[in-house]
């Protein structure tokens, strides 16, 4: 939880909530089941706080190689703008869940098949089910000393058109 204005002053006041569920199992000697359910939620958001930002950092976003995989970083939900700019599209709520199958393949490399879904809102009290949007895809792993590096391939459940190729370090929960 995260609190802005009131005694601190400020532009704004409003209280950011952000809570992260993970569990880990290993059902057989060298793969993981991962899986991670993520919900936040901005109280107290007043419309007049957008004009002081084009991208409001304090709202949340989707998309990226931790989030939803399938769409490139923060771009989940955009907007164009009078140049052509395409912006992100931050909301007031979300909702997210990953799930990770790890496995070894063989040596330094691993493998990983996995499947996100998710959404932002600014009404995260009317959210059903059929709102989050679904990518699914692989993974290669390869351990360095300083963890793993990883290249995943996710597309959308839905449209295959939409998919993206991310390059990280450490897992993405």
């Amino acid at each position: 939880m995260d609190a802005f204005g009131g005694l601190l002053k400020g532009n704004r006041a409003y209280t950011k909530y952000d809570l992260d569920l993970r569990q880990y199992v290993s059902p057989i000697r060298g793969v993981t089941v991962a899986g991670r359910v993520n919900a936040g939620f901005i109280s107290a958001w007043k419309d007049e706080y957008d004009q002081f930002e084009t991208i409001l950092f304090e709202k949340f976003y989707l998309g990226g190689s931790n989030t939803l995989r399938a769409w490139e970083p923060l771009q989940f939900q955009t907007y164009t703008i009078k140049d052509g700019r395409i912006l992100p599209l931050g909301k007031t709520a979300k909702i997210l869940t990953n799930c990770e199958v790890r496995f070894p393949i063989f040596g330094l490399l691993g493998g990983v098949l996995f499947y996100d879904g998710g959404t932002i809102t600014d009404r995260i009290e009317s959210v059903q089910l059929s709102d989050l949007q679904w990518n699914r895809g692989v993974g290669v792993t390869i351990d360095l000393p300083i963890g793993p590096m990883r290249i995943d391939y996710a597309e959308s459940v839905i449209d295959a058109k939409i998919n993206q190729i991310h390059l990280g370090f450490l897992y993405s929960f």
